[in-house]
């Protein structure tokens, strides 16, 4: 899972170094948000934009690592994906998504009102 710190932004929370992307409510700021690999797929549509740093394929799928603001996000596609590190993408990030306390690691509800993530 990609931990992923949250920041107070105009519109809510977003991901540490992306400001003009909120990602969360603004009560979430100041926690992890948490994302499955299996959850976060590239994407044609407007999206969180992120800069490939890695591909890896595993046979049956390939791992991305992806830089958005400071943090690094993974995502698992399936099939062979060759993708240049340095390049553009943007990634598609829906629920369901976790917030966790960055001081005892424990998940938090998410707020009634959470928007979709990008």
């Amino acid at each position: 899972m990609s931990l992923l710190r949250l920041e107070a932004a105009p519109g809510g929370a977003c991901i540490a170094g992306a400001p003009e992307h909120a990602v969360a409510p603004a009560e979430a700021a100041g926690a992890l948000l948490g994302l499955r690999p299996e959850d976060v797929a590239p994407t044609d549509d407007p999206g969180l934009p992120a800069t490939v740093n890695s591909a890896e394929f595993l046979g049956a799928e390939t791992v991305l690592r992806c830089a958005v603001g400071s943090e690094m996000v993974q995502a698992r596609i399936p099939g062979h994906h060759v993708m240049t590190p340095g390049s553009p993408i943007r990634l598609r990030l829906p629920p369901p998504a976790h917030l966790f306390d960055p001081a005892t690691g424990r998940r938090l509800p998410l707020p009634v009102h959470a928007p979709a993530f990008a």
